[in-house]
């Protein structure tokens, strides 16, 4: 399947997820794909990418943790906090090509 936990670039995506996840109904606090390393920088698991864009809610992240959940669905925040809970996700994938090849 080649799929990975869900890359946010921007807030246009922050929102496609937001109703995505609102579409599947409960259960919520859904897990980004992001974890902070041992430096201390929160870095993305889809590329290892550190954050080009943040939503996080206000006091985040506390250090609560080195995971993230989707804290507020209204207004598509984010809150750090532990890793050990179970939590649903959304994954994302690239497109994949196509080849057509027909027997002459």
């Amino acid at each position: 399947m080649n799929a990975k936990m869900m890359k946010i670039d921007n807030s246009r995506e922050n929102k496609w997820m937001i109703s995505v996840i609102k579409a599947l109904g409960p259960p919520y606090g859904h897990r980004l794909g992001m974890q902070k390393d041992l430096n201390g920088k929160w870095r993305w698991l889809y590329d290892n990418s550190t954050l080009g864009f943040t939503n996080w809610n206000p006091g985040e992240p506390s250090a609560q943790g080195k995971c993230v959940v989707l804290f507020n669905y209204d207004s598509r925040t984010w809150n750090d906090g532990g890793c050990t809970q179970q939590k649903p996700y959304i994954c994302e994938k690239e497109k994949e090509k196509c080849s057509l090849k027909f027997d002459t």
